[in-house]
């Protein structure tokens, strides 16, 4: 294996990782005679095959999708890009949960066409994690918890409303206001679920009067 002398002493070591393949040309690079790049996350690549995807313009490393060079310069022009193109109206209060590449941290940021803008690092490198589009910071009620009747585990966003099934003289009271789960997977059977609940309720309370 080969490396810069440049690198002795500035470099992340990740344990074994040249016992690995580079993940570009997927040649074994403990016995390779080519010459090694190691980026800031520690991974090795063959420079010849680094080089060939910045050529590409592919600018993630392929094993952890962290940045492979600084991009401070790209950001900036991405800011820009931002603060030239403004949203639709029905869009500019819309806010997304996003995980970024560069820092691992999560956050929730405007929603964009041009790009998602990590509010840790100010890297652009970012991804939606899963979850709703919600309107505003003040109702981001987005939280990490185990949804009833199901083994979903993830972010989810709630709607509270009146529900048009009860009696009219009970409209209005607070045992009949619903939260409906807003999920991609398990709306309906959420919605289904608390319907049933919500006909029960009504039920005994009729009952009792």
């Amino acid at each position: 294996m080969c490396l810069p002398m440049q690198l002795k002493n500035a470099h992340k070591c990740v344990e074994n990782v040249s016992r690995s393949n580079c993940p570009v040309c997927l040649e074994d690079i403990h016995t390779s005679r080519v010459i090694c790049h190691v980026p800031p996350c520690g991974h090795l690549l063959h420079r010849p095959c680094f080089e060939r995807m910045l050529k590409f313009g592919l600018y993630a490393c392929p094993i952890c999708q962290t940045s492979l060079v600084n991009m401070e310069r790209l950001w900036k022009y991405w800011d820009e890009e931002v603060e030239n193109t403004p949203m639709p109206e029905e869009y500019r209060n819309c806010y997304v949960g996003i995980l970024c590449k560069d820092c691992h941290k999560e956050g929730t940021v405007k929603f964009h066409v041009v790009g998602f803008k990590c509010n840790h690092c100010g890297s652009y490198n970012t991804c939606r994690v899963r979850g709703p589009v919600i309107r505003s910071p003040e109702e981001n009620l987005m939280e990490t918890m185990l949804l009833a009747m199901s083994n979903y585990t993830g972010r989810v966003g709630f709607a509270q409303f009146k529900c048009k099934m009860c009696p009219e003289h009970l409209v209005g009271t607070k045992a009949y206001n619903v939260m409906m789960i807003i999920n991609e997977n398990e709306a309906g059977i959420i919605a289904s679920a608390m319907i049933v609940l919500l006909q029960q309720e009504a039920a005994s309370m009729q009952l009792l009067s």
